[in-house]
């Protein structure tokens, strides 16, 4: 049955900024200037000063997102949210299925566990565009290969081994999750690929952390023109076509080109195909965050009343997560950047609450920092 746990704003909504005084709020309030950096040539007062300036910005970060947390109606209409996980026998190589459907806002979407298959359109719609990048973590644009390590890795959070040495016959090939790994969203009706989101571990304990990454064409008209579109890399069709037909089974970047260099001989001389360009299309998406945001959250709830176990941090630095445990999900965490609102909007309107602000990463936007307990 769908899922419809209603998220209730307390407060009566009030007004929001126009689009142009939120930009004009993000700019003045929500960046920091190079005269804004501490630097190791400041003397005490200075940086004193500058603290002093930060934390103000990290204040006036927060009141916009409250302030527009206030303004979302408590009627207004969430998602309905399907989701199916499949374990497989208690075999080596088994794969944990899941499937999901969402409904929102006139649209129909349908979400699939993150497959080899995928690496091609998620390479050349989503990575290879610095739009689409530019407001994610480090704004880097990966290569190819890169994508495929990603892909891979993701994939493999689903792929189940045999384990002698707990209680549960079944662990991840990737050591570090359980049921944990990316999705896809596609439109039903078109089949359309979306974009891909993922959850992980997070450094908090009991603690889940999400992320996701959309195609340019399906961002909502506010934050998207074709004339934005027009400036992007085409994509090749060959390239998204190119790994249609991997395997689930492939599992590393080795077994991919050794996959190719297998079915090199029986493959036709390679033809040249013209690249494609981006266009919004006809059909208008609106509140993909927030589908792929409410999935996430329902997700987590799906694992948590099943009683499943992930990896959940004990505030440790994520490359010391061998010695984190596996716990029952109680919180899931996300970031976003000050300036990418859909981001944000989309976790306020599936119930997250701002923690803090930060500006990690080499930037000089802000970055909220937002959890919802499960």
């Amino acid at each position: 049955m769908p899922t419809k746990n209603t998220i209730v704003n307390q407060e009566k909504s009030k007004p929001y900024l126009t689009k142009q005084e939120e930009q004009d709020y993000i700019a003045k309030y929500c960046t920091l200037t190079p005269e804004d950096i501490i630097t190791t040539e400041d003397d005490n007062a200075t940086k004193q000063s500058k603290t002093g300036k930060i934390e103000e910005k990290k204040s006036k970060a927060i009141e916009l997102y409250n302030m527009y947390k206030a303004s979302i109606p408590s009627d207004s209409e969430i998602p309905e949210v399907t989701i199916n996980i499949d374990l497989p026998p208690e075999i080596e190589g088994g794969r944990v299925k899941v499937l999901g459907s969402v409904s929102y806002k006139g649209n129909e979407y349908i979400v699939e566990d993150i497959k080899p298959k995928h690496i091609g359109l998620i390479s050349e719609t989503i990575n290879k565009q610095a739009l689409v990048r530019a407001k994610y973590a480090t704004g880097a644009t990966p290569s190819e290969e890169a994508t495929i390590k990603r892909i891979i890795q993701l994939s493999n959070r689903f792929v189940l081994i045999k384990n002698k040495d707990s209680e549960d016959p079944l662990k991840p090939l990737d050591p570090n999750a359980y049921l944990y790994g990316g999705f896809v969203l596609s439109d039903k009706t078109t089949n359309k690929f979306i974009g891909m989101f993922n959850i992980g571990a997070s450094d908090l304990y009991k603690s889940t952390e999400m992320a996701t990454l959309n195609r340019a064409e399906t961002w909502n008209s506010d934050y998207v023109t074709q004339t934005d579109l027009d400036k992007l890399t085409p994509y090749l069709p060959d390239v998204v076509t190119k790994y249609d037909s991997l395997p689930d089974e492939i599992t590393s970047l080795e077994k991919v080109k050794e996959f190719f260099d297998s079915h090199q001989s029986s493959s036709s001389t390679k033809a040249t195909v013209e690249s494609e360009p981006l266009t919004m299309g006809d059909k208008k998406y609106t509140g993909v965050g927030t589908v792929e945001t409410y999935f996430l959250v329902q997700y987590v709830k799906k694992l948590k009343d099943e009683g499943r176990k992930v990896l959940g941090g004990l505030g440790l630095p994520k490359d010391d997560h061998r010695k984190c445990s596996m716990e029952i999900p109680e919180q899931i965490d996300s970031t976003a950047r000050t300036d990418n609102s859909g981001s944000w909007k989309a976790a306020a309107k599936s119930g997250f609450k701002v923690e803090d602000v930060d500006f990690k990463h080499q930037s000089n936007i802000l970055r909220f920092i937002l959890s919802r307990n499960i």
